[in-house]
C-alpha cells in the first residue's frame, strides 16, 4: 500500500503542489522545545511566497512559542526560527541549501534542500536530512540512534484556486534502554540490549486545496494521511526478528468555509473528520472515529473583538464505545488606549491521543498501550497583555479547566525501560498561571523570560506523572558585526516532576537545569556557520524516569546556498 501511494504521488507530482518555500528560513520565533538530537534548523509549511535568507544564521526579532509539557523524551533546546534580513534589496533566491555538521557523541549530519522560486508557474522541491548518534549518556552503542527524513512538496496555482501537496517519510532507529546502569541491575531486564532496539517509520501525505469562489468566501479542503509504525527486535529460539510494537493508519479531513463575510463580522464553519486504525500486541485493527463541526461568528469593533461558537460532534474508541459532545468555543478581548489588552476564553477541546501524537511525546512506550480519547470539557482563561515600555511586552494569564480521561505515562512495572499509557479516568481539574516578558532593548539585543505554574487535582491516579508543576525559561539574542554574528544563550529549569519507582513509590525526579547557547555566523550571502551547545552544566536531566539527556552536547557545521 505504501509503495503504491508513493508511486501515485510521484506520478501526479507535476499536477499537485505544496506552497512551502523551503529555501526560506522560518518566521522570527524563539521556540524552547525538547529534542533528543541537535537538529539542523527545521523548515515550516508556508502557504505564501517569502523571501529567502542566505543562511540559517540571522533573524531580526525574538518572540516565543512554548510546547505543552510534558515534552518529548529528548534532550531539549531552543529552536531558533529565522526571519528575513533587514535589507531585502541585498537578498537573492537560491535553489539549493546544504548544511553539514559534526558534533560530540560522533554525530555526523547533513541536510540538503532544493526548491524552485517561480512567480507565476508551479513550484516544487525536496528536503533530505540524515543524522546518526553513535553513543550517548548510557553505555556505548546501546544509546546509538539514527534519523532520516525525506520530503517532496509541490504547489500549483489553478484557475479556481491553489492546490498544495507534500509527501514525507521519516525513519528512526533507537534503543529503549534508558539509563542502562540502573536498569541492568534488575532481574527483569534481559541480558542483551539488542532486545530493546526499535525502529520507527513515519509517512505523511498532505493536500491543501484553496478554492476561490465568486464572492469573498473561499473554501478550504485539507485531506491528510499519516502512518506511524514501531517495530521491536525480539528473539525466538535464538533467532532475532522484528515484531510490531504499534502501527497506525490515520485518515483526516479538514473543511473550512467562510459562509458569510460582512464589514464587521464573519460567519464560518469548520468540519473535522478522522478515521484511525491501530494495531499492537494488545489490540488488533482497533478502529477509532471522530467527527465534529464548529460554527462560529467573529465580530470586530474599534476596541472589541468577540468570537462565539461551539464544537458539536461525536467520537468512537471502538472497544470503549463512543459518545457525543457539545463544547463551548468563546473568546473576547478589549483594548485600552491601544497598548493594554484584556482577554478571556471559554473553550472545550478534543484530544484524540492517536499513536502519532503519543509517540511524539514519548517514543519509549510499551507494545501493549491502549489509546483513548480525552475531552477538555470546559476551560476558562483570563489574561492581560500589553507594553510596559515602548520595546517591552508582557502577557499574564491564568486558566482553569476540567479534563476527562487525561493521558499520562508511567514506567512499566515488569520492565521500567518501557512506559505504559495510563488515564486519569473521570474528571480531573487543572489550574495554570503563565507569565511572559519580552524586551527588545535595542535592534541588537533581545531578551525574554517565561514562567509557568500548574496545579493538577487527579481523580483516579495518585499524581500527574512526569508533568513539571513549575517551569522557568529564559533566553537572549545578541547581534554583533552588523548582525552577522549572533549569540543566543538560554536557560531552562523544570521542577517537581513525579514518577513511579520500581517499588511503586512516588519519587520526585531532580530538577531539570539546562544551560546552552547557539552561535551563528554569516560570512557572505552564500556561506555561514553554526554552533549549538546543549546541557553545558553536565546535568543528567530526566523528564521521564530512567531517560536522561546528553551531557555537554555540542554540534556545529557550515551552511551553503547556491
Amino acid at each position: 500500500m505504501v509503495k503504491n501511494l508513493l508511486k501515485l504521488y510521484l506520478l501526479f507530482l507535476p499536477l499537485l503542489s505544496f506552497g512551502q518555500s523551503t529555501q526560506e528560513i522560518e518566521s522570527a520565533e524563539f521556540i524552547v522545545e525538547k529534542d533528543k538530537d541537535l537538529k539542523l534548523p527545521k523548515r515550516q509549511r508556508l502557504f505564501e511566497r517569502v523571501k529567502s535568507s542566505p543562511t540559517s544564521a540571522s533573524f531580526d526579532s525574538l518572540t516565543f512559542d512554548l510546547k505543552e509539557i510534558p515534552f518529548e523524551v529528548r534532550s531539549y533546546h531552543p529552536n531558533l526560527k529565522v526571519a528575513q534580513l533587514e535589507d531585502p534589496t541585498k537578498e537573492e533566491y537560491y535553489d539549493h541549501l546544504i548544511n553539514i555538521g559534526y558534533g560530540s557523541y560522533n554525530t555526523p549530519g547533513i541536510l540538503y534542500e532544493y526548491s524552485t522560486h517561480r512567480l507565476t508557474s508551479s513550484n516544487y522541491g525536496m528536503n533530505i536530512e540524515l543524522k546518526e548518534h553513535q553513543k550517548g549518556p548510557v553505555q556505548t552503542s546501546y544509546s546509538s540512534e539514527s534519523t532520516s527524513e525525506v520530503q517532496l512538496w509541490h504547489r500549483a496555482n489553478l484557475s479556481k484556486g491553489t492546490l498544495s501537496s507534500s509527501l514525507d517519510y521519516g525513519y528512526d532507529k533507537f534503543y529503549n534502554y534508558g539509563m542502562l546502569d540502573e536498569l541492568s541491575a534488575l532481574s527483569s531486564i534481559s541480558d542483551t540490549a539488542d532486545h530493546y532496539l526499535r525502529r520507527q517509520h513515519r509517512f505523511n501525505l498532505f493536500f491543501d486545496y484553496l478554492i476561490n469562489t465568486r464572492g469573498e468566501n473561499p473554501i478550504h479542503i485539507m485531506p491528510e494521511w499519516h502512518y506511524t509504525g514501531q517495530q521491536g527486535l525480539g528473539k525466538t529460539d535464538n533467532v532475532s526478528s522484528y515484531y510490531s510494537g504499534g502501527e497506525e493508519n490515520d485518515f483526516i479531513l479538514n473543511f473550512n468555509l467562510e459562509a458569510l463575510k460582512k464589514r464587521s463580522w464573519v460567519f464560518d464553519f469548520d468540519l473535522f473528520m478522522a478515521l484511525t486504525q491501530f494495531t499492537n500486541q494488545r489490540t488488533e485493527n482497533n478502529q477509532r472515529k471522530w467527527a465534529y463541526g464548529i460554527p462560529k461568528i467573529d465580530l470586530t469593533f474599534s476596541d472589541w473583538s468577540v468570537s462565539a461558537g461551539f464544537k458539536i460532534g461525536f467520537y468512537d474508541d471502538d472497544v470503549e464505545g463512543g459518545s457525543g459532545f457539545l463544547l463551548p468555543d468563546l473568546a473576547a478581548s478589549y483594548t485600552f488606549r491601544n497598548h493594554i489588552s484584556v482577554y478571556g476564553e471559554v473553550k472545550g477541546d478534543v484530544k484524540r491521543n492517536d499513536f502519532k501524537s503519543v509517540v511524539s511525546l514519548n517514543r519509549h512506550v510499551s507494545d501493549s498501550i491502549f489509546l483513548k480519547t480525552s475531552i477538555e470539557k470546559i476551560g476558562l482563561k483570563l489574561g492581560v497583555s500589553g507594553g510596559l515600555l515602548p520595546r517591552m511586552n508582557y502577557d499574564v494569564n491564568l486558566s482553569i479547566k476540567t479534563i476527562g480521561d487525561q493521558l499520562y505515562f508511567t514506567n512499566n512495572k515488569s520492565n521500567p525501560a518501557y512506559f505504559d499509557v495510563v488515564y486519569d479516568i473521570g474528571n480531573s481539574s487543572r489550574f495554570d498561571v503563565e507569565s511572559f516578558l519580552n524586551f527588545d532593548a535595542t535592534n541588537q539585543l533581545s531578551w525574554f523570560a517565561l514562567m509557568k505554574y500548574n496545579e493538577i487535582k487527579t481523580n483516579t491516579i495518585q499524581t500527574p506523572w512526569h508533568t513539571p508543576s513549575t517551569s522557568f525559561q529564559m533566553g537572549a539574542n545578541v547581534k554583533l558585526m552588523k548582525d552577522r554574528l549572533i549569540f543566543s544563550p538560554y536557560l531552562i529549569n523544570l521542577s517537581n516532576i513525579k514518577a513511579l519507582s520500581i517499588d511503586e513509590e512516588i519519587i520526585v525526579l531532580p530538577n531539570v537545569i539546562d544551560f546552552g547557547m547557539d552561535i551563528d555566523m554569516v560570512f557572505n550571502e552564500k556561506i555561514g556557520a553554526f554552533l549549538k551547545m546543549r546541557n553545558l552544566l553536565g546535568k543528567e536531566n530526566q523528564i521521564y524516569n530512567h531517560y536522561s539527556s546528553r551531557e555537554f552536547d555540542i554540534y556545529g557545521g557550515i551552511s551553503v546556498r547556491f
